[in-house]
């Protein structure tokens, strides 16, 4: 396991660029850009926990004040280089400590050659469960908790692009992440960390259409749980431009997961007497040892992606479904199947209207018995007017129902927001 601190890195990537960018900025000319904006909204949620139908949910009114700030500098076919800065400062009327500001920071840089592009990424975010938005909302979101637990995460994820030839290139990228979790509510959270390296090449073979092949390598390690695996990928990725405006790709393979559970209660004895541990809790009975033990095991599979998009005069419209493994914040292995659609319409100068659904089922496959696996869905659907050149005014509604699998319980939440979006003037320079 590659042992590294993401944090750290990614500080030092950012302090690095600056000087570069600073010393280039003396030598070539770029262009530089620096683009403020702020979003104020109120809304209504009746069950901002997500719980139980069967306990009467309680709602609060909800306030958000989102600050956020974009800064970027480019030279063209040589260098470019973006910061986003994103605040989320929410308070909540009617719950007791669950008020939140919530950060997310996200660096992407690139530097070009003749025929390689290298680039590097960063994230650090500090985000709360009980986030719903579809661009900010955590995988924790939604998990029956009375008080917010703070997930922190922060990633490194550098990548160089060759050209082989006109209609060839080769891509491989490295991914680290290390996740943790404060002010915790939930006992079966675990911090870890997931690290992935992929390599793929792509052969453009007609003048619309792409096949690849990709190859994937990721280690997860959670210690607190005591759990790890490792899971090797490989896949056949295939994308067809349908017409300037629309495409699809897919890409199917198969995955070999191998796990390990340490110190696991595999029975239970008391004296000349021997029992297996509760299903359910994996304890022993009262005045029962546990017999402790390491388990090693192999799960085979199937991995999918598929993305449809297409661009209208007045209308967009994407899809895209997913069967993958993801890493759990409860020390385990979790199989995701996921579809997402997304649509906006122009329906005059001033007014659009958009819609976004999303639809997930979770299971664990290896790894503790989470009691946390469900099925999901949202709905969001908005109307957003424009003020002035610099200034939106939007109505939102927002639907969430979860069903988990192993107690049968289902929640869901109904949200109406006021959004009032205003940017500031872009300021731009070049020198």
């Amino acid at each position: 396991m590659v042992k590294v601190c993401v944090y750290k890195s990614a500080l030092t990537g950012c302090a690095s660029l600056c000087a570069l960018l600073a010393i280039s900025g003396n030598v070539i000319a770029a262009e530089w850009k620096l683009s403020p904006s702020l979003i104020s909204r109120v809304q209504y949620n009746d069950n901002p926990r997500l719980y139980p139908d069967s306990v009467e949910p309680e709602g609060s009114t909800v306030y958000t004040i989102n600050p956020q700030l974009s800064m970027s500098a480019e030279e063209l076919k040589r260098w470019d280089a973006a910061l986003n800065i994103n605040a989320k400062l929410t308070r909540y009327a009617d719950i007791d400590n669950a008020d939140n500001n919530n950060v997310f920071v996200t660096l992407d840089t690139g530097w070009q050659t003749e025929l390689t592009e290298w680039r590097l990424g960063a994230r650090v975010e500090e985000n709360t469960n009980f986030d719903s938005d579809f661009d900010t909302q955590t995988p924790d979101s939604g998990l029956f908790l009375d008080d917010k637990t703070v997930r922190n995460t922060r990633s490194l994820t550098p990548s160089v692009q060759w050209m082989l030839s006109q209609t060839s290139m080769l891509n491989f990228s490295i991914g680290l992440t290390d996740v943790s979790f404060d002010e915790t509510s939930n006992e079966n959270y675990s911090d870890y960390t997931y690290d992935n390296l992929q390599l793929s090449y792509t052969w453009l073979f007609s003048e619309n259409q792409r096949v690849g092949l990709t190859g994937s390598y990721s280690e997860f390690d959670s210690p607190e749980s005591d759990f790890s695996y490792d899971q090797t990928v490989l896949s056949l990725d295939y994308t067809y431009t349908i017409n300037e405006t629309s495409n699809i790709s897919m890409s199917v393979g198969s995955r070999q997961l191998d796990s390990l559970a340490e110190d696991v209660t595999v029975g239970c004895e008391n004296g000349f007497i021997g029992t297996l541990p509760d299903p359910t809790t994996g304890e022993c009975p009262a005045l029962f040892n546990p017999v402790l033990d390491d388990i090693t095991q192999k799960n085979d599979g199937t991995v999918v992606n598929l993305s449809y998009s297409n661009l209208y005069q007045r209308s967009s419209f994407r899809l895209d479904m997913s069967r993958s493994v993801i890493p759990s914040s409860f020390g385990s292995a979790q199989e995701e199947k996921r579809a997402a659609l997304s649509a906006n319409h122009a329906l005059t100068e001033r007014l659009n209207t958009d819609i976004q659904f999303s639809a997930s089922e979770t299971r664990t496959l290896d790894g503790v018995t989470s009691i946390n696996d469900r099925d999901r869905m949202q709905l969001s659907a908005s109307l957003v007017y424009k003020l002035n050149r610099d200034t939106n005014l939007s109505l939102r509604y927002n639907y969430v129902e979860q069903t988990f699998i192993a107690t049968d319980q289902d929640g869901s939440s109904n949200a109406v927001m006021i959004y009032l979006y205003m940017g500031w003037p872009r300021l731009a320079t070049t020198y």
